[in-house]
């Protein structure tokens, strides 16, 4: 699965940059919670080549649950609400997992024929 995620949140906490996600480990991140999964997570920016500078960064779910951290280091450029980030290979059942924890619904799944 290609999961496909949107920055609805950010701050900063002990100077370091956090990113509130729409997805995360309730929905179709749940094999971090459940196998320990570990994602390459990539920015809009890197795949299309504009070289910036990386900064180390915390994602987090959109839950407000300790326990839904994406991943607690990862280089990342200065992103803004509304910026994507893509997961490749988030495995085949990422989707038929997920949950609406809290109540916010799972991610929309596309699929092409």
């Amino acid at each position: 699965g290609l999961i496909i995620c949107k920055i609805i949140g950010k701050s900063i906490r002990n100077g370091q940059t956090c990113y509130y996600l729409n997805d995360g480990i309730y929905n179709n991140l749940n094999a971090i919670l459940h196998e320990g999964a570990e994602y390459s997570i990539f920015s809009q920016q890197c795949l299309n080549d504009v070289e910036q500078e990386c900064y180390p960064s915390v994602l987090f779910g959109p839950t407000c649950d300790n326990v839904d951290i994406i991943s607690n280091h990862i280089l990342l450029p200065d992103l803004n609400l509304g910026d994507i980030l893509i997961i490749p290979q988030a495995g085949a059942y990422s989707y038929a997992a997920a949950s609406d924890f809290n109540f916010l619904g799972n991610t929309q799944l596309m699929i092409e024929p």
